[in-house]
């Protein structure tokens, strides 16, 4: 009897842990999910509505436009989006690096905002600001120091100069680029085809060397044989001379 009862008690033992810690699952998911709510939006348009943009980092200033232009594909009529300097339109940029700062721009979010005490945020000697014209309506930042604390950032809206926002390190962090580390990577050479090499002459074989060899070898009796015949056909015109004069 006393053996059930232990059982039972470790049933509900494990019953009550089990619960315990699915409370807290869900006690966190929800915590997250409030979390990610209260991200705050800076930025009231999307990436694709963008029109213009530009920013000043490191003493430089950029701005952007947009221009419609053919797509690669000559077969097809639909046009693509091509992002140019303005001061400097035939500067070729590399698109994909721009649109990477679109979507940082569109999608710019802070994790809290308080009260601008007039404290040193480094709003007088920014990082970086930056703007952006979308739907007709032009949109400002100005980032500032990094809080010590926290490691975020100091963001200021413009046209909201009581309010101080919070972003993440890496919020703006695809604008700190300059004109030169825009610049579009060089095209990859095409691969050249290389002519194909000329089969080698085979090796005559070692038979046909020797047969090729055998008539030289074969001539050298027969201009011995024709020398001896010479030699006795002069012996032989020598006797009749001699023959000859003896007679007389």
């Amino acid at each position: 009897m006393k053996t059930k009862q232990l059982l039972l008690i470790a049933l509900l033992a494990v019953v009550a842990l089990l619960a315990a810690g699915l409370v807290a699952v869900r006690s966190l998911d929800t915590e997250e999910a409030d979390s990610a709510s209260d991200e705050i939006d800076l930025a009231p348009f999307a990436p694709v509505d963008i029109e213009a943009f530009g920013y000043t980092f490191g003493g430089e200033t950029l701005e952007f436009a947009s221009k419609e232009t053919p797509a690669e594909d000559e077969s097809s009529s639909e046009t693509e989006t091509t992002w140019y300097l303005t001061d400097d339109p035939d500067y070729e940029l590399d698109q994909s690096a721009i649109s990477t700062m679109l979507v940082a721009l569109g999608n710019l979010t802070a994790q809290r905002q308080f009260e601008n005490t007039g404290e040193d945020y480094g709003f007088d000697e920014p990082i970086l600001t930056a703007w952006v014209t979308a739907g007709g309506e032009t949109y400002a930042w100005t980032l500032g120091a990094e809080n010590s604390v926290t490691g975020s950032m100091y963001l200021q809206v413009q046209g909201q100069e009581d309010t101080v926002y919070l972003v993440s390190v890496s919020a703006l962090s695809a604008l700190e680029s300059t004109k030169i580390e825009l610049a579009a990577p060089a095209p990859t050479p095409e691969p050249t085809e290389e002519p194909a090499s000329e089969p080698e002459a085979a090796a005559a074989p070692e038979e046909d060397a020797e047969t090729t060899s055998s008539p030289a070898s074969d001539a050298a009796p027969k201009a011995d044989t024709s020398s001896s015949a010479s030699e006795s056909a002069a012996s032989e015109t020598a006797g009749e001379e001699s023959s000859s004069s003896a007679s007389e």
